[in-house]
């Protein structure tokens, strides 16, 4: 998440994964008047809110667990971002929202684990939730280990895809979309496979079910 935002940041100069920005910018048109920046800014929370729909069509839940269709989602997701860098080849603005489109599908595939909220492309929730467990450590002097693991682990994963996005951006301007759908999409076939297989264990002689 943080590598695609920062190659359509650094090409398009919008949000495509922040809605807080989206929103922010849609008040700015509205006031001001600026009907070119409106459309583009109202397609990308257009397409965020598309995704996330999707993402809930497919997988149907929002509490992360084995079984479900991730895989699809991922594929879809890589399908998008691949749809994205054509489009943006040709100079055409709707890249955007189809970008932001595959990151709401992203955000959307978990949005609970165990009662944390997860949120993957953007970092305001995270830093929050890890602030909040980190005060309430030092008041009850109980650090909640895998919570605070999980909520660290996503803030550095974003911090390292944005670094990421940065090099692959100022070498390769649009085209560092294609190593994102590439990996997005064989991430997802590799997860439906294994799914896959699990299914077929399960449904032999002797299998559990």
């Amino acid at each position: 998440a943080g590598y695609v935002h920062l190659v359509l940041l650094g090409f398009f100069h919008v949000p495509a994964s922040h809605m807080t920005g989206a929103v922010s910018r849609l008040g700015a048109d509205l006031a001001s008047g600026d009907r070119a920046d409106l459309r583009i800014v109202v397609g990308i929370v257009a397409g965020f809110l598309a995704g996330a729909t999707l993402s809930g069509l497919l997988i149907g839940a929002r509490q992360v667990g084995a079984g479900r269709r991730y895989g699809v989602a991922l594929v879809v997701e890589a399908g998008l971002l691949a749809a994205a860098w054509l489009v943006g080849r040709r100079g055409g603005q709707s890249a955007v929202p189809l970008a932001a489109t595959a990151c709401g599908v992203q955000n959307a595939m978990a949005s609970t684990y165990y009662g944390l909220v997860v949120r993957t492309t953007h970092v305001t929730g995270l830093v929050t939730a890890l602030g909040l467990l980190l005060g309430q450590a030092v008041r009850e002097r109980r650090l909640p280990g895998w919570r605070t693991a999980m909520l660290a682990t996503l803030l550095l994963g974003f911090l390292v895809g944005a670094l990421a996005g940065a090099w692959a951006f100022a070498v390769l301007r649009l085209d560092a979309l294609v190593p994102a759908a590439a990996v997005t999409g064989l991430a997802g076939v590799a997860y439906w496979a294994h799914r896959h297989r699990l299914r077929g264990r399960a449904a032999a002689p002797g299998g559990s079910s």
